[in-house]
Parts: structure tokens; sequence; C-alpha cells
């Protein structure tokens, strides 16, 4: 232990830092430290030992899961075939002789012990992994010799599967090769499935007073009696470089001046040499005028750079001579240092927080600053000031080896600049000083605008996302094992919005996403982008677009995780496919998709098996089956999906889940705030005072500041009178927000006062004048509310004890249904139906059983996790829709097709008809215009009515569509509903359809598509099945409504 205190402070914190151990403090308690971990591992060493001894002549044969395990001995009883086949399924070379591929230690490198690492899912999931250490690194194969023995023809193949050019002779080939597998060396995370293999880089103190950080080498004397003079905008700080590559020079010069914190004096302090190494230190001064001071900061500026300090936003490179760095200086005005010392929140003792326990944790770990700092490899500086050109530290090795010439090395520049960018939006996001905030997890969580639910461990939804993550983890990536520790659904704003308009597209799957822990703070605050135009497309295999795989492990590996940092995160997103470009190789301008594809696809060698691929109830395809060898052959190991429009991308949110149901009580005129306590519910009511009653709904929204805000205001009087509350709640719209009581008030006017107070204060109207509310800037604006006049107390009547009807059992069962108060969140009385006037007729057995055949024999096999019953069938009439219909009724082509919709919509939809979106909302919103949109198979209308295994009710509309000449259409076109001359509707043409043939037509001509589904010849659109489109309400009639159950337990 004795040479552990002759190390040096820098010495010691590369040393705990590799163990991934805190690197603050002075040298006596580093050395401590050090020590300690030191003593441990030992110990670790010596159980190890003893273990492996008893087990190190024992390998298994398929690296995972054969259970069968061989000895070295019996390798060498395989035939070269058998060898190889073992080679291929650890991943490794499967070429040369049976000598070559009997056993080496990288043979024995997947199976050595392992530790265990853990992981987040967000819909997203959180991870752990068990690592080989440096296997990689004792398993090494002289790729010169492997090349070397290969035919010219041999070489041709891979150089051309690596993107390199395949002319030449064969030393040529070998040696372009050769130069791509010595950069690929830290990249091939890709293949085998551990993080990077970086050097450990030292992490720089850097201490900040004032606007800019002071020198890292100033002695600590210094630094706490002197700061970096700022005169104005002015702040005399300058790093320069100077790089040329023939010379071999990557120098560095830095000119500072101090001021003395007191004031009085100033000192110029420069410090030279090549970049990465400590260099030469000089201080001039001391001054006792600061002109004097940046006279000679200023002279010695020109003198590196030949360039006047006065002009440098001007500034020109000067050929042999230095470049300067701009600084962008953040304007915090806070003093502060790298290594946390403005107390930080330590994991172990996390502060008091109002969010739920996982979402904390989750929060914590992603806007970890201290934890970004440290991830910034790539840099030579860690400190809050970033310059804007970055310089590397190359030691003292020859420059050329470090020029990017290669696609391979360009991919790593791009990838270290994304991740700056990723750590720029993060440390922006959480720049305010959250030690003034009470609740700065709340805080931080709140800044992301990303809803956050966690998933319930061993729930139907968690099982099918560790299937799914344990089946498509690929043998080449067995180096770890992986833990989720949490999966949430996440929703952010503004997304499901987005991705509406390819919400109906085929093909799409479930798909993983995963990245750095330092880039997910501006993942969920900003979402998935695509690099800019001004990024070269040469460093993206496939484009400029967002990448995702089928493969788990594939996905794993970007979260960039190892031994020392065992936390990941990873997306599941929902990704609108359609048609996919399949390629089989690299192809930097597959962005510029062909006509009618919306994707590409690079085809892998092993892919999840698609038969064992579930379907969800949304009809998303998720490709959890267990890997499977294709039959197409290109350069990639596992398949990857890339999209170039972010709008066809949806994190899993928790649209289409179980929603929590507020249960709302009205007493007298108005709803009590559902976030009342039972007790005031009980003894309280809404105070109303002849046509005024005190509630008030406020909203304010600005889309530019992100703004959604609600403020409530009630005056809850008491049940036997004498005494009134004043309550109040606010917030973002959809959470609970902020709650306040004040009173108790003796008097009404007293109440009354207040309320009309807090009224005008947020909306800048007087409540006595509320009729003629007008909306000012930066206020919030009134909701008006319509209550009900009957001034009788409601309450939901249960569906087990429902009131007494004169209608019909099915018919009431069907209205308690659609009119159903909890699904609806708020009180519907009786309907307004007069029951000699209802438009549900009864029908013939016959009749019920040719429905019942339309809805099976076009019930889709894409949409086979659900079967269906009908529960009763109805026939529709509403008031003067037969009048209406009137002039299509002698149209040609008119069909009988299926219209789906929510539960909730049906009351209206009855009650009003089927109708068009407004002319105010817009038609990109609409796949095919602004109509009234039908199908002819059951399943796909079906899907709109959002049923689940939760709520498996659902009702559809069988109705008479004229729809005359149709104008086909194979794609998307919003201004459909803009017809050619002569045509009277749409028709958007699928790949598979009722079988014609098989039609039934009706006594009064209508057609009836009741036909098997068959599979259209040569389709060349992007749908799966029809869509039929009319844009005049007056050319439909409802023939008849279905109600029908849902079963998902098939």
């Amino acid at each position: 232990m004795a040479t552990i205190t002759k190390l040096k402070v820098d010495e010691l914190r590369k040393e705990l830092l590799s163990r991934g151990l805190d690197t603050t403090g002075t040298k006596p308690i580093l050395v401590k430290r050090l020590e300690e971990a030191i003593e441990v591992d030992e110990e670790e060493n010596k159980k190890k030992l003893n273990g492996d001894n008893k087990k190190r002549s024992r390998i298994d044969s398929d690296s995972i899961g054969s259970g069968k395990m061989y000895d070295v001995e019996e390798y060498k009883k395989m035939s070269v075939k058998e060898l190889r086949e073992v080679a291929t399924s650890r991943g490794i070379l499967s070429s040369g002789s049976k000598k070559e591929l009997e056993p080496n230690p990288y043979w024995l490198a997947p199976i050595l012990g392992t530790n265990c690492i853990s992981c987040l899912l967000l819909s997203c999931v959180l991870i752990e992994y068990p690592f080989w250490g440096n296997c990689r690194k004792r398993g090494k194969i002289n790729a010169v010799e492997e090349y070397k023995k290969m035919s010219v023809k041999e070489l041709r193949d891979v150089a051309t599967s690596r993107g390199i050019s395949s002319t030449g002779s064969k030393k040529e080939l070998v040696e372009r090769l050769c130069a791509v597998a010595d950069s690929q060396k830290n990249d091939s995370k890709d293949d085998l499935g551990v993080g990077d293999e970086r050097e450990i880089e030292k992490l720089v103190t850097a201490t900040k007073k004032g606007a800019a950080v002071l020198d890292q080498y100033l002695s600590d004397d210094i630094k706490e009696r002197y700061h970096v003079l700022q005169q104005g905008n002015d702040i005399y700080d300058a790093t320069l470089n100077q790089t040329n590559v023939g010379n071999n020079n990557n120098k560095f010069y830095i000119i500072q001046v101090l001021e003395n914190d007191s004031g009085g004096n100033f000192l110029v302090y420069t410090r030279w040499g090549r970049v990465g190494a400590k260099g030469g230190t000089k201080i001039s001064g001391p001054y006792t005028s600061a002109y004097d001071a940046t006279a000679e900061f200023e002279s010695k500026f020109y003198d590196k750079t030949k360039n006047d300090w006065s002009n440098r936003k001007d500034f020109f490179c000067q050929p042999k001579h230095y470049t300067w760095l701009e600084m962008d200086y953040a304007e915090t005005g806070k003093d502060s240092s790298v290594q946390g010392q403005s107390n930080p929140v330590h994991k172990s003792q996390p502060r008091e927080t109002k969010l739920e326990a996982p979402i904390a944790k989750f929060i914590s770990l992603i806007c970890d600053i201290n934890m970004m700092r440290q991830q910034m490899m790539e840099i030579g500086y860690n400190a809050n000031k970033l310059p804007l050109v970055i310089p590397h530290d190359f030691g003292f090795k020859k420059m050329r080896e470090f020029v990017i010439d290669t696609p391979q090395k360009l991919k790593r520049k791009i990838e270290m600049v994304e991740a700056l960018a990723e750590i720029e939006v993060a440390t922006k996001l959480l720049e305010d000083n959250t030690d003034i905030q009470e609740d700065p997890l709340y805080y931080q969580y709140e800044q992301l605008r990303c809803k956050l639910v966690p998933v319930e461990v061993g729930s139907q939804e968690f099982l099918m996302i560790e299937s799914y993550m344990k089946n498509t983890h690929a043998k080449t990536h067995s180096g770890y094992a992986v833990d989720i520790v949490q999966v949430f659904r996440a929703s952010r704003d503004g997304e499901t919005e987005r991705f509406q308009k390819f919400s109906d597209t085929s093909n799409r799957m479930l798909l993983w996403h995963g990245s750095r822990l330092t880039n997910w703070a501006g993942i969920l605050s900003q979402g998935l982008r695509i690099a800019p135009p001004e990024a070269p497309s040469t460093g993206y295999m496939f484009g400029k677009g967002v990448y995702f795989a089928d493969m788990f492990s594939k996905s794993a590996n970007y979260c960039y995780a190892s031994s020392a940092a065992k936390n990941g995160v990873l997306l599941l997103c929902e990704v609108a496919l359609g048609e996919m470009n399949e390629l089989l190789s690299a192809n930097y301008d597959a962005d510029k998709l062909p006509w009618g594809k919306l994707s590409t696809k690079g085809v892998g060698a092993t892919a999840p098996d698609p038969k064992a691929s579930q379907i969800l109830e949304d009809g998303v395809i998720v490709p959890l089956g267990n890997p499977k060898n294709q039959r197409k052959q290109g350069s990639l190991l596992y398949n990857e999906f890339i999209v170039y429009n972010v709008e066809q991308i949806r994190m899993l949110g928790d649209e289409g889940k179980t929603e929590k149901l507020v249960t709302a009580t009205k007493k007298g005129a108005a709803v009590l705030d559902q976030y009342l306590s039972d007790e005031i519910k009980a003894l309280y009511h809404v105070l109303h005072q002849g046509n005024d009653i005190y509630e008030a709904t406020l909203n304010q929204t600005n889309v530019e500041n992100n703004d959604n805000e609600f403020y409530i205001i009630q005056v809850l009087e008491n049940d036997c009178g004498g005494n009134f509350l004043l309550y109040t709640r606010w917030g973002r719209v959809g959470e609970k927000g902020e709650t306040k009581i004040s009173g108790p008030y003796t008097y009404a006017g007293d109440a009354t006062s207040e309320f009309e107070r807090k009224f005008y204060e947020k909306t800048k109207n007087c409540w006595s004048n509320r009729k003629d509310f007008f909306c000012q800037p930066k206020q919030y604006a009134w909701l008006e509310m319509d209550y009900d006049e009957n001034g009788e107390y409601s309450s939901v009547i249960p569906r087990s004890r429902p009131r007494e009807t004169k209608l019909e059992a099915p018919i009431a069962k069907f209205i308690s249904l659609i009119c159903d108060i909890n699904m609806m969140r708020q009180q519907m009385m009786e309907i307004g139906y007069n029951a000699n006037k209802l438009p549900l007729g009864k029908l013939s057995k016959k009749t019920i059983l040719k429905i019942e055949n339309y809805m099976k024999n076009t019930h889709a096999k894409i949409h086979s996790g659900y079967a269906v019953d009908i529960v009763q069938v109805f026939r529709a009439s509403r008031n003067g829709e037969n009048e209406r219909f009137q002039k299509f009724s002698d149209t040609s082509n008119r069909m009988l097709l299926w219209h789906g919709s929510r539960l909730t919509n049906w009351a209206g939809i009855l009650s009003q008809g089927l109708r068009i979106a407004p002319p105010e909302a817009p038609s990109t919103g609409y796949m095919f215009g602004k109509g009234v949109y039908f199908a002819d198979m059951f399943s796909e209308s079906a899907i709109y009515c959002y049923a689940s295994s939760a709520a498996k009710n659902g009702v559809l509309l069988l109705c008479e569509v004229a729809l005359g000449d149709m104008n086909e259409l194979l794609s998307a076109n919003s201004d459909a509903d803009k017809l050619p001359l002569g045509k009277l509707s749409t028709k958007a043409v699928g790949a598979m359809a009722p079988d014609f043939k098989e039609a039934q037509i009706l006594e009064d001509g209508v057609i009836v598509p009741l036909g098997n589904p068959k599979e259209r010849p040569k389709h060349e659109g992007n749908l799966l099945h029809n869509e039929y489109i009319v844009y005049n309400v007056e050319q439909l009639r409802m023939r008849y409504v279905i109600q029908v159950e849902f079963n998902y337990e098939i």
C-alpha cells in the first residue's frame, strides 16, 4: 500500500474513476478511499479464485441456452464444420484451419464470471447488465493474418459489406481492410454487445468565479483570492488552439486577466503546451491598474493570432497562427464548481418530493448533473463553460493517425457532437437553481413536460415488455444480462396529436431505441430528433433519421453502460413504418425514399420470428419472437428500422389505457370539485343565490410558452347553513395541482366578496358582468358552464340498479351502455328520446345471422388478437334521414359498410347523425380529406371502438352508403375531398378485401361485401384494407346498430 501514497492527486483520481468511485477530496482522503477499494478487490479475487478453480475446464457448446457443456478436449474431437458452428453461435470468426478454430481465451470469455447491471424501460425501460470485462482484449484476432489467407474475391466481398472500395490488388485490399479494422476497435459494440472501451479520462476540477472558469492549474491560493476580469461585455479569458497535421502540431495557449476579489491589483496568467498536457505556465504582475493588465492580455492575443482582441467577433484564422476558440458564457451569475461543491442531492438521501417513488428515482437518474459531466468523454474539459470548437487530447502520438478519413471515424465524431448537444439541452433545461426550489425533483419533472406513469410489475403489459426484452437479447451480445428496474408509460405534450395522421398506417411496430443516460432529459423534453441539414450524411448508415431495432440488445448497446456505470434507459416506441424500403447494405442517401415508401429497413441476418409476434388491441405489432435466421443476407447482423419524420413516432403513453375514473358529486346546482375531501363533500354544497352559482372554472393557454393552466374557485355552503368556505385549485390541465381552502366565513357576503376578488384578479373581468366576458391578454379565460336547472340532487345510478323505464329490456340495456355516466365522466340525465319515436327496431333472426356472417368473414387475420360476440342488433332509423337520402337512393354502387366509434360518441351519433369535420379543422389531420369514413372489413372499423380487456363493450354501425363512381387512390391525399368531376366518393384501395364474387345483393340493390378476404394481386399502395369516404352526409343512412363484446382471452 506504500506505493499508493506516492501517487499524484491526478493519478489517484484516475484510479478511483476507473473503479466508479468518488474522485473529490484532498489527497489523504483519496489515498484512504483507494486503499479501502483495493482491500475489497483482493478479498473478492480470493473468493473468485477458489470458485473458478472448480469449473475452469468446462464451457458450454452454444454460448447460451443449450445446457450441454464441453471441455477443451471435446472441442479437439469436433470436426471443422462443428467447430465453425460453435464459433458462429458465439459471434466470433469462423474461418481458418481446425487448429486455429480450437479453443482460446476468447471462446471462454462469454461464460467467465459476470457481474450484473440494471436498465430502465420507458415505454421507458431502466436496466442493469452483467459484463465480461476485458475478454475482447484477451481474444484479439490478428486481422492482417486472417485477411492474407482470403482470396481476392473473399476480400472484395468483405470490403463491399463494410462499405469501402473493393477495387485494387490483394495487397491494397488487405491494407484498406486493416485500416478500417483499426478504426473500428472502439466501435465494435454493435456486434459484440459491450459498451465503449475508451480510456478513462482525467476529471478536471474547474472553479468558476464570476463570469468565467479559472484555469485548472492555477494554485489554490490564487483561486481563493482572484477571479477572471470582466469589464462590460468583455471577459478577459481566451483559449487558443493551433493544429497542423503536417507538422504534427496540436497546441493550446490560454490567457486570463485575474482581478483580486478585493480589487486593487491584477495578474496576467498564461499557460501553453500540447493539448492534453499541463504545459508551461507564467504569471505576470501584479498590475495596479486594469488598463495595464488588459493591454498585456491584448498584446499576447495579437502576438499569437494576428487578430485584434477588440475585433475578435470578426476573427479570421491566419496561417501558422493560433485560432481563437469562442466561449459560450452563460449568464447565471453564480459561482460554481464542477465537482458538486454546491451540495448536490445524493441518491442515498433524496429530498422529500411529491412525486411517486419510482418516478422520483428515475428523474434523479436522468437529471444528475454530475453524471452528465463525467460522461463527456471526448472533451478534455469538464467545466460549466465549453468552447464552441473542441480541442482533442491526442497525447504525443502522430496527428496523421487522427485524421477523420473513414465513415467509421466520422460516425464516432458525429456521435460525440450529438452527445454534447443532448447534454446542452439537459443543462439548459435544468440550469435554474434547484436549491431554491422546495421540491427540486418535482421541478425537474415539470421541466420535462412529459407525463410518466409507472407500469405495475407483474401486469400483463409489464410481462409483455419483459418477454420482448428477454427473447430479443441476441447471442452475439451475450457478455451481459439485463434486469428491468422499472417501466413507465411516457406521454409527451402534443405527441399523440402529431402522430394522429399516421395512426391508421399499416405496419405499425413497437420498437426499441437506446441512448446514453446523458441524453434522456433532452429526449423526454424535446422528443427524438433528426440530425440537422448541415450534418454530413455519410455519418449515418441509412441517412439522417431516427433509428430503431426489433432486437433489444441491439438498442441496449447504445446505452453505453459498463461494469462501472450499470444503469441504462431505453424507449419502446410505436413507429408507423408503412411500406418499407428494404436495403441489405449501407446507403447514406436512404432518406430520399422511393415513391410510396414511408421508412427504411436495414435487413439483418437474424430477426425475431414474425410468426410469434403479438398484435396489440390497436393493431400495433410487437415482434417478441425468438431470433431466427433470415434468408436475405447483407452486411448487417440485425434489423434496423429508420423513419425520417418524427411525427411517425409515438412513445407508449396513457392513450388507450384504463383511466382512473373521476367521482363527481353533484349537490344542488353544481358539481363539487373532485379533489375535495369526502368529509367536506358530505357537509357542503356549492353556494347558489338567485341566478348566481358561485363556481368558476378558468383556463389559460399559451402555445408559445407551453402553458395550459386551470384555476377553479368555488364558494361552499354548509348543508345546515351558518358557515361558508372558499375553495381554490390550480395547476396544469390534466393534473391535480395545488389546493387551498379559506374560511370558515360566518356570512355569505364575505365568502362571495373573496370569490369575486379572485375572479377579477385572474381574469380582469367583474363577476357581475361575466355574461359580457372579454378575454384579456395574459389572463385566464372563464369557461361558462351549462348548469342543470331542475334543482334536484343527483348521483350516478349504479348499473346493477337501473331506474324504472318503459323501454324494452334490450333497448334499455343499450341506452344505459352508450349513456353511461361513469364512462362519460359527467352526469347525463335522460337523453331526451321519446319512447314512441325511438329509432331502434326489432330484427328477424335471418337478418341477424347475415350480419353475424358479414362480421366473422371480414375479421382480418392481422386483427387476430381478439374475438367478438354480437350482444344485440337493432334496426336504426333517424328522423328525416330517409328523406335526405332519397336523392341518392337510385345511385349505382350502394354498399352496406361498417363504421366504428368510441362508446362516448354514440349518444351524439344517434341523435345528430354522422358528421363531417368543420371547415376550420385542419385537413392534414385526415388521410383522405374531411369526410365520413367506412370500411368493408369489420375489424378495420372495430379498431375505432377503442375497446380493451378492461372495457370490452363496443358499438358499430352498418350504413347504406351511396358511393357512385369512386375516385380510387393508393396512398394518402389530404385534399381527396376535392373530388374530380363525376366522382361521388373516394376509395382508398387496400391490399386485402372481401372476395367480390361472394358479395350478396339485397332486394333494394344494396351490395353486402361479406366474402372472405382475398389478397389483391400486384398491389402497390400502402393500405392493408379498403376505406370508403363520402363528403356529403346525405349520401348515407343508418341501417343497423350492432352492440358487440370483445374477448381478449383467446
